[in-house]
């Protein structure tokens, strides 16, 4: 007896829908949500990485312009703060901007705060209080005020009145006789445009058009997918109103749009109108059989009946055989 009939029918059912559209839709589904996922983190450290390397480079300029500046600081005259912006000309680079704010030595307790002193390039005043602002904001010249010691690394990001953004990335204090020095270092954020800096990742440019690109490439492979899956249905659904109610429940070209199953429609027609046709064939067929056999069966009847009677009723052998030749 063959008891593993029914498990190869399961088993081979299962291997059936695995290679089915609504499976391969479905592990396609997981692939185009776990391949973004894995490269959005790849991308979005290597992105981190670039930003970090690339403001320790600026904090490292920033601190070597802070150390070169001390002398300059520690022997300034008050007298001659004014004119201190011109000897950053030589500490600023190409596309850093160096800014000097000093909390004098008589403002013992901090209420007086920071004030510019200068910078370079040359800014505007209501830039420099927009920083300034920033800074404060942020707490940070309130942590110079109680101990003027220790560099403070940022990536802080505040907009110009005059238009545009600067990115703060390190706050250098020096103490003097003259009171607590700030260095800070800053640049402009079009400096580096494809950094992005002090945007998160997801934000940038090019991961919303790599998102939109994604997604249309998704919507656009599913879609196909789900409208063959839906065409195949609506074959299933043509063929069996056809089956059930004959020519008039209509052709299957009539009911598609899609230029691929066009020419499948048109062979599934030519298909229905040949079955048809050959029914019809074989309905007039059985039809004039039928109209041929009468005559011959009705000879056969009326022929019976006196062989019948020269039959002996005691030949019940003979009685039986014409019996069936009646029937």
């Amino acid at each position: 007896m063959d008891t593993g009939g029914p498990r190869k029918v399961e088993t081979s059912r299962h291997i059936h829908w695995a290679w089915s559209i609504a499976a391969k839709t479905a592990f396609l589904g997981v692939v185009f949500v776990l391949v973004p996922v894995f490269l959005y983190i790849e991308f979005r450290s290597a992105h981190e990485t670039s930003q970090e390397l690339l403001l320790r480079s600026v904090r490292a300029e920033g601190r070597t312009i802070s150390q070169s500046l001390l002398p300059l600081l520690t022997n300034a005259d008050p007298s001659a703060l004014p004119e201190i912006g011109r000897d950053l000309a030589r500490y600023a680079g190409e596309v850093t901007t160096i800014k000097l704010l000093l909390q004098p030595a008589s403002d013992q307790n901090g209420t007086a705060g920071f004030y510019y002193v200068a910078s370079w390039p040359p800014v505007a005043p209501s830039n420099l209080e927009a920083e300034r602002d920033t800074l404060a904001g942020q707490g940070v010249l309130n942590r110079l005020s109680e101990n003027c010691r220790g560099e403070m690394p940022f990536s802080l990001i505040y907009h110009r009145p005059t238009g545009g953004a600067e990115i703060v990335t390190a706050v250098t204090p020096v103490s003097t006789a003259a009171g607590c020095w700030a260095v800070v270092a800053s640049f402009s954020e079009d400096a580096f445009p494809g950094a992005h800096l002090g945007q998160p990742y997801w934000a940038t440019p090019p991961v919303i058009i790599a998102a939109l690109i994604y997604v249309t490439l998704a919507a656009i492979t599913f879609a196909t997918l789900l409208s063959v899956r839906g065409g195949l249905r609506r074959f299933a659904l043509s063929a069996r109103r056809i089956r059930e109610h004959g020519p008039d429940a209509g052709s299957f070209a009539g009911r598609y749009n899609l230029p691929e199953l066009a020419d499948v429609a048109a062979e599934f027609d030519r298909m229905v109108e040949a079955l048809h046709r050959y029914a019809a064939d074989i309905r007039q067929t059985a039809e004039d059989n039928t109209h041929a056999f009468k005559t011959p069966i009705a000879v056969i009847r009326q022929s019976i009946e006196p062989l019948r009677r020269a039959l002996p009723q005691d030949n019940q052998r003979a009685q039986r055989a014409i019996g069936v030749v009646e029937h």
